[in-house]
């Protein structure tokens, strides 16, 4: 069994770092799989023999002496799945790691208790990524050892290949006509490729390429292809281990894909306090924005609106937020909202990020909202100064004071 993942799995360094070179190539570059440290990917394991880790596994970026450069294992998310063969598979999430390593080959390790993992070497940097192409792609049924009915996913990944040329190759059929004594043209069969070039390709992303050009479903920088050919390898480029290479296709720019995640959670708020109904004795002293992940505070808004006409009753910046692992907050609200209304409150995209990523902005003045009502005190609480609080008046110890005064 071949494994085409293009990020491929190894229980060793050793078998991690060959590729499949030639034994000819004694300068070996690993730079044809060119990741963006601010994207993400995703990729479908194929391991012979399977492979599972522990929910608490960590990830690391080793280069190819295995040395760590960084822990990364809040930026990989992995998903198990039954593969053809039986055994347990994994969906690897990639998600914007945001280191930038520019040309140095590394490789991702993963190790839990009791096993570890290597990754095949590949560069990490945004130097030179408008020569790269970025691929997504799947099948309708199981495909090339990969479980696509199980998995059900776009496999993803960037590779130094680039745009070169566009080339018109329709087809005009005509005929001739006795009576005019003329060769007629009678319809166009249009066809268009585009030509994409790699200065340098290695044996093992040229192997993984064919195999992506075989599948149902292709999205080229976002767009679809509708035609492809198998794309023929070059010489040598000296003593390396690279070669030139170009590959054709068509496009369907009617037909675009944008990357959505598949196995990460995504970012997002799953509470906001105070909400719903509130008094001015029980309004919580801090706002409080609470998130499914840790955050970094960047710069942004957070306003309070009176619903009654639209005003702004408080705008907040990132300077009057305090950030706390999964939380960020406001203190001192009640010398903000100090009277009884209703409020509602909105909030800016990109005021906190978890691993690169923005929070999604609050813009719906329903979604987030704060009633400020009279409140309620037991009779026993009752005195004459609380009575004049917007915040005491209860209706069955109002009716009794009212009645003990006057009947």
């Amino acid at each position: 069994m071949i494994d085409f993942s293009f990020i491929r799995f190894k229980d060793n360094l050793a078998d991690a770092l060959n590729v499949g070179n030639s034994p000819i190539a004694s300068v070996v570059y690993y730079d044809a799989i060119h990741l963006s440290p601010n994207e993400s990917y995703l990729q479908i394991t194929n391991v012979e023999g399977g492979i599972s880790l522990q929910n608490d596994f960590t990830a690391l970026l080793v280069d190819c002496n295995g040395n760590t450069l960084e822990d990364v294992t809040d930026h990989i998310y992995t998903e198990e799945i039954t593969g053809v063969d039986g055994n347990t598979q994994l969906k690897v999430e990639i998600v914007n790691i945001g280191t930038d390593y520019y040309n140095r080959p590394i490789l991702l390790k993963f190790f839990d208790d009791f096993v570890e993992y290597y990754s095949n070497p590949f560069i990490l940097t945004d130097e030179f990524l408008e020569l790269s192409t970025y691929f997504q792609y799947k099948n309708y049924n199981d495909f090339r050892g990969i479980s696509y009915s199980n998995a059900d996913v776009y496999q993803s990944i960037r590779l130094n290949s680039y745009f070169l040329i566009s080339r018109d190759i329709s087809e005009i059929s005509d005929y001739y006509q006795i009576s005019r004594e003329a060769t007629i043209s009678a319809r166009v069969l249009y066809k268009s490729f585009e030509d994409y070039k790699f200065d340098y390709i290695d044996r093992f992303v040229y192997d993984r390429l064919n195999v992506v050009l075989q599948h149902e479903i292709i999205y080229v920088d976002g767009v679809r292809i509708t035609n492809k050919t198998n794309f023929e390898s070059g010489d040598l480029i000296d003593k390396t281990n690279l070669f030139e290479t170009t590959f054709s296709v068509t496009k369907n720019y009617a037909d675009s894909l944008s990357y959505s995640f598949q196995v990460f959670d995504s970012f997002n708020i799953i509470d906001f306090s105070p909400s719903g109904l509130n008094t001015l004795c029980d309004l919580d002293v801090s706002l409080v924005v609470t998130f499914n992940h840790d955050v970094q505070l960047e710069t942004g808004f957070i306003t309070i609106y009176d619903a009654s006409d639209d005003s702004v009753v408080k705008q907040f910046t990132e300077a009057d937020m305090i950030a706390s692992t999964n939380t960020i907050s406001i203190p001192n609200l009640d010398t903000y909202i100090t009277e009884t209304g209703n409020y509602y409150v909105l909030m800016s995209s990109g005021l906190v990020t978890f691993i690169g990523i923005p929070n999604e902005a609050i813009i719906d003045p329903n979604e987030w909202t704060i009633i400020i009502g009279l409140g309620e005190y037991e009779e026993s609480e009752y005195n004459n100064d609380e009575y004049n609080v917007g915040c005491v008046v209860v209706a069955n110890v109002f009716n009794d004071k009212f009645n003990d005064k006057f009947n």
